[in-house]
């Protein structure tokens, strides 16, 4: 598994994909020169990681979103970024028996009914042309596989057409969950969040499953930080118990960009229905990725704050 690549398209900081507030706060030349070192950075993080995982050439390969960096928040609306997002998928079916694609936010758009960006039907269908299905399911020995898109699920707009398709991914989620009611099962999604919004699907067949595999957050750091405060704020919220159990049975794949942290790492699993077992792998950081920067929390902070100052 590996997810949040954010590849970058040839657009620039035109395309408005990879911090644009703090680039404009930014003099041009400075901000051109930075951005082209991310592009660089990222590129080669991916880069290697493709490396080491052609090596080992999975039977199943999921990416759990976030391909692409998207474009002006409107998901893969711009045709540049739509050719990195097919290029990408070429090589990773290339390195895999079977591959399946979990949408993230950066992918669709975001799911809020942003009139100046957000998820729309055709960044959706845009999704599905490059990447296949928003909603998956395979089985591999003995276990069931069953993937879902993030966005769509999270989404609160108003458009007929996406809450139509979002109320379809729920009902196949219930439908699958019923049809292999023996089988022991992982799910996939971008979002930590996730299952929140499948709870009357899950529920009866949270006993089966093997573990909840999300992407998002990038960094091991945030991520626990993250289910910290989700543990103090869930006293408050009284979340139900199926989701208390789906997170203590929650694993994150870290980010292949180094972004908020180092980056270069991805997710390898062996599943079966005897149980399972995760293992991240550390791919060695590249020359390009490791004058970013992002590639520690602490630098982050630093360069969030320097690009303040000059704003």
């Amino acid at each position: 598994m590996l997810a949040d690549t954010h590849l970058l398209g040839q657009g620039g900081l035109a395309e408005r994909a990879l911090f644009p507030g703090h680039f404009d706060r930014l003099p041009r030349p400075l901000a051109e020169r930075i951005f082209a070192s991310f592009q660089m950075g990222i590129t080669s993080a991916y880069t290697a990681t493709l490396v080491m995982l052609r090596r080992r050439m999975p039977i199943l390969l999921v990416h759990l979103g976030d391909v692409t960096c998207g474009s002006h928040e409107q998901g893969m609306k711009s045709v540049a970024v739509q050719r990195v997002a097919a290029g990408c998928m070429a090589e990773l079916r290339a390195s895999a028996q079977e591959v399946h694609v979990c949408h993230g936010n950066h992918d669709t758009g975001y799911h809020g009914a942003n009139p100046n960006g957000g998820m729309t039907r055709e960044s959706l269908n845009i999704c599905e042309e490059i990447f296949g299905p928003s909603w998956w399911m395979t089985i591999i020995s003995g276990a069931l596989h069953l993937g879902v898109s993030s966005p769509l699920a999270a989404y609160r707009g108003k458009d007929t057409f996406l809450l139509h398709r979002q109320l379809d991914q729920r009902t196949f989620v219930g439908d699958i969950l019923r049809q292999y009611q023996d089988l022991p099962w992982v799910f996939y999604g971008h979002d930590p969040k996730t299952p929140s919004f499948f709870v009357n699907e899950i529920a009866d067949h949270e006993p089966r499953l093997i573990r909840f595999v999300y992407g998002d957050v990038h960094a091991p750091w945030v991520d626990a930080l993250y289910h910290t405060v989700d543990r103090i704020s869930g006293i408050t919220r009284a979340k139900t118990k199926t989701l208390l159990r789906f997170w203590r049975r929650s694993t994150l794949c870290p980010s292949v960009a180094p972004l908020w942290w180092r980056g270069h790492a991805y997710l390898e699993a062996l599943i079966t229905s005897n149980g399972a077992t995760f293992q991240q792998i550390d791919v060695p950081m590249t020359r390009s990725a490791s004058v970013l920067p992002t590639r520690s929390a602490v630098r982050s902070l630093g360069w969030m704050l320097k690009a303040y100052v000059h704003g």
